[in-house]
């Protein structure tokens, strides 16, 4: 009849892959966990490879990706999941494989919404469930805080953590690491020019180091410290689009390699705080 867990306390804050559950392939028989909670220091919370069902009812997560790897709490690769009634303090609640056979996920609500990244090809039911925060709406003028609660619709390609930050220009409180490669995506009034600024810092200048925007401006991130950089955005840019892509191209380094007794393993690029948008 398979594992039954009421009541359990699953922490973790050491090791090289700290994860809660694993279901692996061999698993033929059910999984449920009620009434569970989570915390610690994770990189993901449960990982479900095997073929059973597996289901979370009235369960707390927290604690997962502690590295800023962008996982999620509960990685779906393959079999059946529920999960009701949960709470998730954090960033993306789960990932739903393509390789996933059936997934139910209702009534749940989270720190900043239920975000769930459904790659099943429609075999998810998904009810009922706290919403993510609303990205910045297209307007004459915004700004973008990054790391905040609204960043995450605007990411594209690899971003550490969100992480407080008192470091920064006046107004902002959060930020993100950039990887090497990575950009904001950022909505825009079409056939619309505009002065884009962003907030960052440079921690190791490069010549190579540049931030740019999709057929347009590009500025090189060559020289250290918090700077504001300025691009200007034209309407032939912005005619017919919802959006613009600004893209962060740095050479990444690692702390744990440049610094002393830094244990950090991330592959860095700069440092981002805020981007402003304003129409001209």
């Amino acid at each position: 009849m398979g594992l039954l867990i009421t009541n359990g306390q699953f922490v973790a804050f050491n090791g090289e892959d700290p994860t809660a559950l694993v279901v692996n392939e061999q698993c033929g028989g059910q999984v449920r966990l009620v009434n569970c909670n989570f915390w610690g220091s994770f990189r993901r919370l449960a990982v479900l490879k095997g073929k059973s069902f597996v289901g979370f009812s009235d369960c707390y997560f927290s604690g997962w990706d502690a590295r800023g790897e962008g996982l999620p709490a509960i990685d779906l690769q393959a079999g059946r999941l529920q999960v009701q009634g949960s709470s998730f303090v954090g960033k993306l609640a789960m990932r739903l494989g393509e390789k996933a056979q059936h997934a139910i996920v209702t009534g749940n609500n989270g720190s900043r919404g239920v975000r769930i990244e459904d790659l099943t090809g429609g075999k998810a039911i998904l009810r009922d469930n706290e919403l993510p925060p609303p990205p910045p709406q297209a307007s004459k003028r915004y700004t973008l805080h990054v790391g905040a609660d609204e960043d995450e619709a605007c990411l594209t390609g690899d971003w550490h953590g969100a992480e407080p930050a008192s470091d920064g220009p006046p107004g902002t409180t959060t930020a993100r690491w950039s990887g090497a490669k990575c950009g904001l995506k950022l909505p825009v009034l079409p056939d619309t020019d505009y002065d884009l600024s962003v907030w960052l810092m440079v921690a190791k200048p490069d010549p190579t180091n540049s931030v740019s925007v999709a057929g347009g401006d590009a500025a090189k991130l060559d020289k250290p410290g918090l700077q504001q950089v300025r691009l200007q955005v034209p309407r032939a840019l912005t005619a017919g689009k919802q959006a613009v892509e600004v893209a962060f191209s740095v050479k990444a380094w690692v702390p744990s390699k440049e610094t002393p007794g830094s244990n950090d393993t991330r592959q860095l690029g700069v440092r981002v705080f805020a981007a402003e948008m304003v129409a001209r």
